[in-house]
């Protein structure tokens, strides 16, 4: 009796579950095809991107050899452009992305990488919120043997590697450089490690084709910001108007920063190339403004892998039949989708959603997995899986826009040869931005004509209305006189 109470209290539970997410709706007005030969597909709603960005990635590479698609979007989370990935290791830009080589430029000795064989595999934009204008300033490139390639600033975990040169096959060293000591502390395939020496991407190197998906991680932190002045007063200046202070508690931001990435192998085996940061730079017990100005802030706090949050709960078929990878808004989970078409949910990664099958095909034809979040981007409302034909099959809330009967000038999207590659979603998602990247404004307090401003502002006062002012860096100077710029 127990049991069956518990059982039907489980379905009692996912039902409400389901109900929640299809309350509240996708997040979702278009989507996009990418097709081997380097040309974008798309449909949507009124207004979407989905319309506007095949026109800006049309590049007719001429064989099948378009691997991936990566879209990015502005501060709003606005889709404005992207990367086209082919398998040479050719990178392309479209709309408002940054070129590749402005990217690299930006870091020194970065360099873009072209391998001239068909063994790229994946592109994954690095989502990085500590600048206000842009969303992302790097991504990664995933080869087939298991290798990672930043171009530009991705804020990627390093460990040191042989003065050699030669590739260390290990995701993790076993040991590594303690700060300030010279000593030689490990040796890698005769590859001498000192603290002075180069540093390679932490990646499980597998020597043979066989990596097929990488999925950037992000851990959060809360950038907290000093009492405020009222953007209109100056301090130098010989009237004191009337002023505005942040209450006493503090307000902050919250920033996403890439602690590395998980690889999908062709068996189903799911690589944790993962490491904490170090956020508190200066080690005074709190995280702000200047922990954000040193060039250290989120670098890796030590090279012990963090543990994968959905633990060893992952399939492992044995040979190569996995393809794609999603992770879950919270990150704490993942679908996998393997060649026929079968979807995994790990974690995290629930099907409580209405109709949350896709056609299992019984041949290797399923190429590409993307969910669609619910509105608040905190949850799953549901997948889009695509065959290698360019049909789109919808799970949940998820929908194709019937890019398959019309497509993007009514002749509809078809190949008679397995020769589409990708899919993806406007608006753009990112697991990254279920979380605000920064707050529109501080609440602020707002002070009387007349009032003293050397007279400290505490507590909640009645008669002071609250307004909203833009974000400011202040630097600290003796109270009341702080200095400030527009952030």
């Amino acid at each position: 009796m127990a049991l069956k109470r518990l059982t039907g209290c489980a379905i009692v539970c996912i039902f409400f579950l389901g109900l929640s997410a299809w309350a509240q709706g996708p997040s979702q007005d278009g989507v996009l095809l990418l097709e081997g030969l380097g040309n974008l597909y798309g449909r949507g709603a009124t207004g979407s991107a989905a319309n506007t960005l095949p026109a800006l990635a049309q590049f007719n590479l001429g064989l099948i050899i378009a691997r991936d698609c990566e879209l990015v979007s502005d501060a709003n989370g606005n889709a404005v452009g992207g990367y086209i990935l082919d398998g040479f290791g050719g990178q392309y830009a479209f709309g408002a992305a940054v070129s590749p080589q402005d990217l690299a430029a930006a870091v020194p000795d970065s360099v873009v990488p072209f391998f001239g064989w068909d063994i790229a595999r994946d592109i994954e934009v690095v989502p990085n919120w500590t600048t206000v204008t842009n969303a992302y300033s790097g991504y990664f490139i995933l080869d087939g043997f298991g290798g990672v390639h930043p171009v530009g600033n991705v804020n990627l975990p390093l460990y040191p590697r042989g003065t050699d040169e030669t590739p260390v096959a290990c995701p993790f060293p076993d040991t590594i450089i303690v700060a300030g000591q010279d000593t030689v502390v490990q040796t890698l395939q005769s590859g001498t490690i000192t603290k002075d020496s180069p540093a390679r991407p932490i990646f499980p190197y597998f020597g043979w084709d066989i990596a097929r998906d990488l999925e950037v991680s992000v851990e959060y932190v809360n950038i907290t910001t000093a009492l405020l002045t009222n953007p209109d007063w100056n301090p130098a200046g010989p009237v004191l108007p009337s002023y505005a202070v942040v209450s006493t508690a503090a307000r902050g931001r919250k920033v996403a920063m890439c602690n590395g990435y998980y690889i999908l192998d062709g068996y189903g085996a799911v690589h944790s190339c993962r490491l904490p940061l170090q956020f508190d730079i200066n080690h005074d017990g709190m995280i702000d403004d200047t922990d954000l100005a040193d060039p250290k802030f989120g670098q890796p706090a030590n090279y012990l892998p963090l543990y994968p949050p959905w633990g060893n709960t992952c399939p492992y078929f044995g040979w190569d039949i996995a393809r794609d990878i999603e992770l879950t808004p919270s990150g704490n989970g993942f679908y996998l989708l393997d060649g026929y078409g079968t979807v995994y949910g790990i974690g995290e990664a629930y099907f409580n959603f209405p109709n949350p099958q896709t056609p299992w095909f019984g041949v290797d034809i399923a190429n590409a997995i993307e969910i669609v979040p619910t509105a608040d981007r905190s949850g799953v409302a549901g997948y889009l899986v695509l065959d290698g034909f360019g049909t789109v099959w919808e799970a949940g809330q998820a929908q194709d826009y019937n890019i398959n009967g019309f497509g993007p000038d009514g002749g509809g999207v078809f190949s008679f040869q397995d020769s589409f590659v990708d899919i993806a979603i406007t608006p753009d998602f990112q697991f990254a931005r279920s979380v605000p990247p920064r707050d529109t404004g501080f609440a602020v307090t707002v002070a009387p004509q007349g009032t003293d401003v050397t007279d400290p502002f505490v507590g909640w006062n009645p008669n002071l209305s609250t307004v909203i002012v833009p974000r400011y860096k202040v630097t600290t100077a003796p109270y009341p006189f702080l200095s400030y710029q527009r952030d």
